[in-house]
């Protein structure tokens, strides 16, 4: 029914945490050094961040990055 109205529908692509502080949250996923988001992680966290949501890859040995629409893991 919801993609018949046009929704794209996925159980992917969701960030791996929810991180929540007093009034301010964070979505983050996580991923292994030199590897890429899948294509349905960036449909999630550009729909996201144009909502203004803050959204970061964290990797080990790099940290947590925050993302910008104009992040190259978002511009492939």
């Amino acid at each position: 029914m919801l993609i018949a109205e046009g929704w794209t529908v996925t159980k992917r692509g969701c960030p791996d945490f929810f991180l929540f502080k007093g009034g301010d949250f964070m979505l983050v996923e996580c991923k292994k050094p030199n590897v890429p988001l899948k294509a349905e992680q960036v449909a999630v966290f550009c729909a996201l961040l144009k909502r203004g949501v803050k959204c970061c890859v964290w990797r080990k040995g790099g940290g947590l990055e925050g993302l910008t629409l104009d992040h190259p893991l978002l511009n492939r």
